[in-house]
C-alpha cells in the first residue's frame, strides 16, 4: 500500500484516478467473492441441516416400521400357535373317528360272519 502511495504521488491526475479505480475494482471484487463464499457456506450449512433432518426422519420412520413389523410378527406367531392347537384338536378328532370307524367296521364284519 505504501508503494502504491509513493506511485500515486508520482502520477498525474488521470494516472492517480486509474490507480484508485483499480483499487476500487479490487476491493469490490474481493467483497463479491466474500459474499459468494459466505452464501455457499450458508447453503452448505442449510443442506447439511436438511440432510440431517431427512436422515433423522428416515431413522424415525425406520424405527416405527421395525416396531410395526415386530407387532406383526407377534400376531403371526400367536395366530400360528392358535392354528397348531386347532390342528392338534382336529388330528385328535380324526384319530378318534378313525378308531370308531374301524371298530364299527370290525363289528359289522363280526356280525356278518357270525
Amino acid at each position: 500500500v505504501i508503494d502504491w502511495l509513493h506511485k500515486a504521488a508520482d502520477l498525474d491526475s488521470s494516472g492517480f484516478l486509474n490507480l484508485v479505480m483499480r483499487i476500487t475494482y479490487g476491493v469490490n471484487w474481493a467483497a463479491r467473492q466474500s459474499r459468494m463464499y459466505a452464501q455457499q457456506l450458508e447453503e452448505a450449512r442449510r443442506g447439511q441441516a436438511e440432510g440431517r433432518a431427512d436422515y433423522e426422519a428416515k431413522l424415525k420412520a425406520g424405527a416405527e416400521l421395525a416396531r410395526e413389523l415386530e407387532a406383526d410378527k407377534r400376531r403371526v406367531v400367536r395366530d400360528l400357535t392358535e392354528i397348531r392347537g386347532k390342528l392338534a384338536k382336529s388330528e385328535s378328532r380324526v384319530d378318534e373317528l378313525s378308531t370308531r370307524m374301524t371298530n364299527a367296521t370290525n363289528r359289522v364284519r363280526g356280525a356278518t360272519s357270525a
